[in-house]
């Protein structure tokens, strides 16, 4: 597992182990999140790449990894995911509404934001001023769990912290400190000096924070692809350097004499006018040579790019491709997006978890009582629904699994729930047309009667 939890075989919470546990967050893993950050921001450390010291030196950032973590999370959860409760479960009011409260798929996408920046998220859950249930993302810049060294791993705590810059006085840390029993706010100065302890009555026996995880090694997706992400900017700034190079051109003259006067003059008019036999004059500078760095360019993107499982669709435009070749391309990150979907699935479920713990009769959600559906953000692919609908017509799938399956169905259950509607609205309405018909046929039968006494 990537050093980004604590890990400790002594569990108390007090003064000397928090102490040590902020002291190494803050050493050993709150840099390495920060350097994350900066490449997020476009701000890569181009000084990992060495260059000749009579170079320019430009610094030209090109941010490939805000691509990278921008066009994974669209990917993978653009398209909102669907919660599909079962029939008739008497509590999912109570968790839509909270859903709604807390605008449920914004902060997913957040919370996978950082998972792909960071390879990992926290969100605290917790009740606002109006006594709401609330959930919100807490920053891994500033946040991190303690567990314990055993196999399992248990969780000891999660701490949390401002630093606070006084306009007169040292900078200091202020947080707390979550465990399953209690909230304990601190003050780190030069020493942790503790609040008083608030009983975790909202949620007993439960850490009221969620840490989601990118994979279970906890990597971010452009973090094995650092280096390769500084040199890609670094090809950039030295290419800029050699346009300098050329702009800044050296101007030789052969068998030329030139007083000042005249290099004023040919500064001012940029003409001049040789005396002495051959003489002439030529610029001297380097050469640029573009189609190498095209090269280079390329090579190096899709290096990156593949690393990190994002496809190139630079050759991709509408309907000029089967949707098997567009298909083929997204291999590495369907993988990718599966993989994502297990662990964002188990932070979901935690929170569901939690939030199942404060009502007036708290329950338990099962596994059974609600399945968590994700879709891939793509077009959808009506050829491919149709083919599966022949086989609904056939009698080789249900329409529940075809509705399922479908990417034009955007949440299974309910387009099954809008279909049984309607087939029970066509068997009214037909029985209704029945009605009239045999109200329409009794009456013309009893004129007949009625004309033939």
């Amino acid at each position: 597992m990537s050093k980004k939890y604590i890990i400790t075989n002594d569990v108390k919470i007090n003064e000397s182990n928090v102490r040590e546990w902020i002291d190494d967050f803050c050493s050993n893993i709150k840099s390495d999140l920060v350097e994350l950050d900066m490449y997020y921001e476009g701000e890569d450390d181009l000084g990992k790449i060495a260059t000749d010291s009579k170079r320019e030196g430009n610094t030209i950032h090109i941010n490939l990894a805000y691509k990278i973590v921008n066009e994974m999370v669209s990917y993978c959860f653009g398209k909102p995911m669907t919660y599909d409760f079962a029939d008739n479960y008497e509590h999912e009011d109570y968790i839509r509404d909270l859903q709604y409260y807390n605008n449920d798929s914004a902060e997913n996408i957040e919370i996978e934001k950082d998972c792909s920046k960071y390879g990992l998220a926290y969100e605290f859950i917790g009740l606002d001023e109006n006594k709401q249930l609330f959930y919100k993302r807490l920053s891994p810049l500033n946040t991190f769990k303690v567990v314990d060294d055993k196999i399992i791993q248990r969780d000891v705590c999660v701490i949390t912290f401002s630093n606070i810059k006084p306009k007169n006085g040292s900078e200091y840390k202020e947080g707390y400190i979550y465990t399953k029993k209690a909230r304990i706010p601190f003050v780190y100065n030069s020493t942790v000096k503790f609040g008083t302890a608030e009983e975790n009555v909202e949620f007993p026996d439960t850490l009221p924070v969620v840490a989601y995880k990118n994979n279970d090694e906890l990597i971010g997706d452009f973090e094995m692809v650092k280096e390769p992400l500084s040199a890609y900017s670094k090809l950039f700034s030295c290419c800029m350097d050699d346009v300098d190079a050329i702009s800044n051109a050296i101007l030789l003259f052969y068998n030329a004499d030139m007083s000042e006067e005249d290099k004023e003059e040919l500064n001012r008019t940029r003409v001049v006018g040789l005396t002495g036999e051959n003489a002439k004059a030529e610029y001297i500078y380097k050469k640029l040579d573009i189609n190498t760095f095209k090269e280079l360019k390329e090579a190096l993107k899709d290096e990156i790019l593949s690393i990190c499982s994002i496809p190139d669709m630079s050759d991709v435009t509408a309907y000029n491709k089967s949707a098997s070749a567009i298909r083929y391309k997204l291999i590495g990150i369907e993988a990718t997006r599966h993989l994502k979907n297990v662990y964002m699935e188990m932070g979901l479920r935690k929170r569901l978890d939690i939030l199942s713990k404060y009502t007036a009769k708290p329950f338990d959600i099962k596994r059974q009582d609600v399945k968590l559906q994700f879709y891939s953000n793509l077009p959808a692919n009506i050829d491919a629904d149709l083919d599966l609908l022949k086989l609904v017509k056939d009698g080789g799938l249900s329409l529940q699994t075809y509705l399922e399956q479908a990417e034009t169905a955007k949440d299974a259950t309910e387009e099954y729930k809008r279909i049984q509607k309607e087939q029970r609205q066509r068997v009214i309405d037909a029985l209704k047309e029945v009605q009239s018909q045999i109200k329409t046929a009794s009456d013309e039968y009893d004129e007949m009667n009625v004309g033939n006494e």
